[in-house]
Order: structure tokens, then sequence, then C-alpha cells
């Protein structure tokens, strides 16, 4: 009809035909209200279409519900609602369907305390196709509907109902997300959570664990240890689900007890669950027989399982049982999955970032011997984490051990390491190690030696360290790497030895080598000063290779040396016949033995 028409006068007999003797035209009447919505929303048309739900015409009936749910909020009503809930009871089903629309319809428009507690009227009739209605009323408005009368309307229909409505009105109450745990609901649930369906007590197992974020109390914990062995799994499921969202304030000994048979469940992701749990508890879950059955867990056939597993071992076993927890992460460093790899990984390295004992560092170099590259990595890794403090004879005697393993990887974490360890691990025994792994048939090893070198400090800032490291990089792509490492130790060097600053000539005035850097600094040159101030041939070995390194040229002429190595060449002024014929003999002899013709 067209709003211009819609004059008081068409309204009346609009209204009026719903009295007309012919169902079909009762029934037109009602479509044509509810088209019009609210506009046409009086008292009167009200009354009308809340008259009409007795209609004996099904489709009337029908009809009048669907008008009335779409007055919108001018209908929702005490006597609106009433009628519509009692239209959820007709004999006719798509009448029934239509009813549960238009409440839905209303209770959107209008979700008052009013329209909740008229609706849940409905429980009060023993018709379980109309509590189920109500239920997907409820579960569709959600939160909205979560009012104390509601809830108490809720739970009080719990007892006594069929199952497949308890089923239903525990799904709405999850739904709601909104519970309070008073003695007398924590009791409705108790005894539903015997109920013949298992829908029912995995239901009730969710509800107690949205109660117990609020109030875990001992009945309510209770009910979710005994649910822990129900013969259904899903119900196992959500007992733990529910005892690890509320793990914190329940980490009681019968809880304790009772996740610990549970980890060894026939469903993995129960077990998965159970770990879960007992990780949220922390060291409150530290106990022998629960590290036992996580230990078991870390082998377990299923991958989230020991993953889990591994999570909750690293939050409770800080300071229990440390000696055997390693040879469990052993075996997860060596798992297949990248997933529980990691979290091997994370546990190893938060032990080694604690404060460490002997006992846990002789256990990390027991496992240096692992058939695993992955795992001997690992450790490698985990001792330079322990720190200089904690670097004992034994962590260094593995280190030094690992640098001599078949895998690339294991040699160059242990390098690596030492690294980290720095000055306190800087012994002559250490050095010379790292001085045969700078020769490593692999590159990248040989470079993590000579910057585990380069991070030891002035120990080993000496012409046999610096020689070997510019003979073996010479020529390679790690020149430039080369050159800041051998600054920075002969930097250590001068200030040890109290090597003079000599300036150096260039054409450009004079330079300071040893606190020059960028093109500035001339290793040749530099090695050359050294060489000249100590008197030792070693620095002139090693000043020959940098030479070559380097790509430099060098001019000798009366008491000068020129090297070239940019554009401008630095000059050296010898001042002694000995040295210069010891310096032009070194690189007369050191270029023959390479079969170079000068």
């Amino acid at each position: 009809m067209n709003e211009k028409l819609a004059t008081d006068q068409s309204i009346s007999k609009l209204i009026d035909a719903l009295d007309d003797a012919d169902p079909m035209v009762r029934k037109t009447a009602c479509q044509v209200l509810g088209t019009m919505g609210e506009k046409l929303a009086t008292d009167r048309s009200i009354s009308k279409l809340i008259h009409a739900l007795g209609d004996v015409d099904s489709t009337v009936r029908q009809s009048a519900c669907e008008a009335l749910g779409d007055m919108g909020e001018k209908a929702a009503t005490k006597e609106v609602i009433r009628g519509v809930n009692a239209a959820l009871r007709d004999d006719n089903v798509i009448v029934c369907s239509s009813a549960m629309r238009a409440l839905k319809k209303i209770g959107d428009q209008a979700a008052t305390p009013l329209f909740f507690s008229e609706l849940v009227v409905g429980f009060q009739f023993q018709r379980v196709d109309i509590h189920r209605n109500i239920c997907k009323i409820l579960r569709k408005m959600g939160k909205k509907a979560a009012t104390s009368k509601v809830i108490s309307t809720l739970v009080s229909a719990l007892d006594g109902n069929n199952s497949d409505v308890r089923d239903a009105i525990c799904e709405t109450l999850k739904s709601m997300n909104e519970m309070e745990g008073t003695g007398q609901v924590i009791n409705t649930l108790r005894v539903v959570a015997g109920d013949e369906n298992p829908q029912v007590r995995e239901s009730v197992c969710v509800l107690l664990g949205i109660i117990g974020q609020q109030n875990a109390t001992i009945p309510l914990i209770r009910v979710l240890i005994q649910s822990l062995a129900d013969q259904n799994e899903n119900v196992r499921k959500s007992a733990c689900e529910s005892l690890k969202n509320i793990s914190r304030s329940a980490a009681g000994s019968e809880v304790i007890e009772g996740l610990v048979i549970t980890l060894r469940d026939k469903n993995f992701q129960v077990r998965m669950l159970a770990c879960e749990a007992l990780k949220n508890m922390g060291e409150k879950a530290a106990n022998a027989a629960v590290i036992n059955e996580l230990v078991n867990a870390v082998e377990d056939e299923n991958t989230d399982v020991r993953k889990s597993a591994l999570d909750a071992l690293s939050k409770i076993s800080k300071s229990a049982a440390v000696i055997g927890i390693f040879r469990t992460l052993a075996i997860a460093l060596d798992d297949e999955n990248p997933y529980v790899w990691k979290s091997a990984r994370e546990m190893l390295d938060s032990y080694a970032e604690e404060d460490t004992t002997d006992e846990f560092i002789a256990e990390l170099c027991t496992a240096l011997a692992h058939n695993s590259p992955d795992v001997r990595k690992s450790v490698c890794e985990a001792l330079g984490n322990i720190g200089a403090e904690r670097a004992t004879p034994e962590l260094i005697n593995g280190l030094m051990n690992a640098l001599q393993d078949e895998n690339a990887d294991v040699r160059n974490s242990a390098c690596a390491s030492f690294g980290r360890l720095g000055e306190k691990a800087a012994n002559a025994e250490v050095i010379n190690a790292l001085l045969l792994t700078i020769v490593d048939e692999d590159l990248d090893v040989s470079l993590s030696a000579a910057e585990a070198l380069g991070m030891m400090g002035k120990e080993v800032a000496t012409s046999k360290v610096i020689r070997e490291l510019i003979v073996r990089f010479s020529g390679t792509s790690a020149r430039k790497w080369l050159k800041n490492c051998v600054q920075k130790l002969l930097n250590f060097f001068c200030d040890t030895c109290k090597v003079e600053d000599a300036s150096i000539m260039t054409t450009n005035g004079t330079m300071n080598i040893r606190k020059g850097s960028g093109e500035q600094f001339s290793l040749t040159a530099e090695l050359l000063k050294v060489f000249l101030n100590t008197k030792d041939v070693v620095w002139l070995d090693a000043a020959f290779y940098a030479c070559l390194s380097e790509g430099n040229a060098i001019f000798i002429r009366e008491n000068t040396v020129s090297v070239y190595e940019n554009i401008e060449p630095v000059e050296i002024n010898v001042g002694c016949v000995k040295m210069m014929e010891k310096i032009l003999n070194c690189f007369q002899k050191n270029a023959s033995e390479l079969f170079m013709d000068y």
C-alpha cells in the first residue's frame, strides 16, 4: 500500500479487516500491517494483532506473529510478548517458527528486562518444544539476555527437564558467559554433571570453568576432577580446558593428581590440555610425579603433546629435578617437528640464563656426546649463554672438544660460544685450539673462530695470533673483516705493550696509524710500525701477508719504506740500516717461497 493512501480512514478499515469472516482477508490484513511496520503500530492495531494470535486459522496466526515482529520497539509490550510467547506453544510448527522469529526481532529492538522476564515464563509450561525455542532465542541474544531472572530460570529448569532440553539450556548459559557461582547454581550443575547425555556433561564442565574464573570453590573443582575420568573424551577435554582456565586458583593436590593421571589419557587433546593446565600452575605443580609424567610425555606420539609437555616442564621444573630434565631435552632437540625443537631450544636457553649449577653444566657437557648434530649444536649455544661468570673448566673443555666435532655447524656454534665468553675463556689452550680452527676447511667456521679470538681482548693480541689471522684470510672474501679485526687486536697490543704512536709521513702530512680507521688505516704500514717498535720478526711476516691481502705495493729506497695502498703512499722512515735489511730480506724470502719473482 502506498504511504500517501495510509489515511486514518484506510488504516481503520484495514484493522477492521482483521475481524473479517474470510480467513484470507484476515491473513492479508495482517501482512499489510506488518509491511507498514512501525508506521501502523498503534494501540488499536497491536491489540487486534494480539487477538489474531488466537485465530482459528493457522495462516492468520502465523501472519499475526510476523506482523507484530515487524512493528519493532513499539510492539515490545508485556501483552505482545506474552501473546507471541504463547504462540510458541502452537500446535502448528510454522506458527511456532514465526513466533520465534518475531520474538527475536522484538528482542533485537527492545532487549529489556521486561522482554526477557516475559520470555522465560514459557518454562512454566511442560513443553519440550517451547523450552527449546526459548533457548534458541536467548542464544541469539547472547550476553544481552544474561539477566538474573533469565539465569536463575535456566538453572532451575536444568533440574527435572529431559536430557535434550538440559543440553539446550547449558548451551544457552554458555553463550551468555555470565554466571555467578552461588551455592544453588553449583549444586544444580553438580547434579546435572551426572546426566546420561555426554553433551550435557560437557556443557556443565564449560559452565563450571566460566564460573570458576571468578570463584573457584572446592565443590566446583571437585566436579571437574571427577569429570576428568568421564567415559566420554569430549567431557574430559572440557574438564581439562576448564581446569586450565582456573588453574592458578585451583592448584591443589587433588587437581594435580587428577591431571597427572590424565597425562596418560588415550585422547591426545586431553593429554595436551592436561600439560597446559599443569604449565599454568607453574612451580605449584613441581613435584616428582608431575615431572616424571611430563618427561614421559616429551616422547608422546603426538607433536602437540610433546611441545605442550616441554612448555610445562620449562615453567614448573626450574627448581626441581634438573638432572634428568636435560636427557629429556636432548630427545626433544632431536625431534623431527620444528615446533617441538623450538620449544626445547627456548627451554634450554631459559635454563642457561638462570643461575646455573655445576650439575647443570655437567649435564650439558654430557649432551655434547649426543649422536645428533642438532643437539650438540644447541648445547654449544646454551653453554655460551651461561655467561663468563659461570665459565667452569668443564664448560671450557666441553667447548674445546666441540671445536673438533665432525659437523661444521657444531664447530661454528662452539666458536661463537667462546666469543660470548670473551676474556674469561682466553687461556693459552683455548687460544691455540681456536688458532687451529681458523684453518678449518669450512670458511664460516674459520671466520667464527677468528671472531672469537677478536673478542678475547688483550690475551690474544699477539704477533702469533695476528700473523695466523692474516695468513689464513689473505686472498679470501673476508679481507674487509680481517682488516677491522686486526686493527682491533693491534690497538689492544699497542696499549698493552706501550708501543709509541709515532707519526708516519704521507704526501699530505702526518698520520697516526694506530688511531686511524677506514681509508686512513693502512694494515701493512701499521704492522711494519709495530715491528720497528718491538723488533719481533713475526710482525714483519704479518706485514708481508697483509701486503698480499690488501694488494699493496712496497717500495724500498735508502732508509724509507713506501706502502702504496690507495692513491697516496704511506712513507715510513726506518732510520736503521739493520732494520731496513731485515724488512728487505723478509719480503724477498717470503716472496721466493711463494714462487713470486721480484
